[in-house]
């Protein structure tokens, strides 16, 4: 068993930035001023790319591969 703690400074804007569909919430997230670490890498499992959510944590935004 493993637990996670991830702290936000607004919850509702946490929720928010969560979506499915990895091309069209990379594009909806630079739009709007998102920091990316990085391109979209894709490899055997899928492809993925860190971003900062509101709160500057660093996140993978990762979509499993067919």
């Amino acid at each position: 068993m493993a637990t996670m703690r991830y702290l936000v400074h607004d919850v509702g804007a946490a929720i928010s930035f969560y979506v499915d569909g990895l091309d069209a919430r990379v594009e909806e997230l630079g739009a709007r001023g998102a920091v990316f670490r990085n391109e979209v890498v894709e490899g055997p499992g899928g492809r993925q790319i860190l971003v900062e959510d509101p709160s500057g944590n660093v996140v993978e935004l990762f979509e499993p591969g067919s």
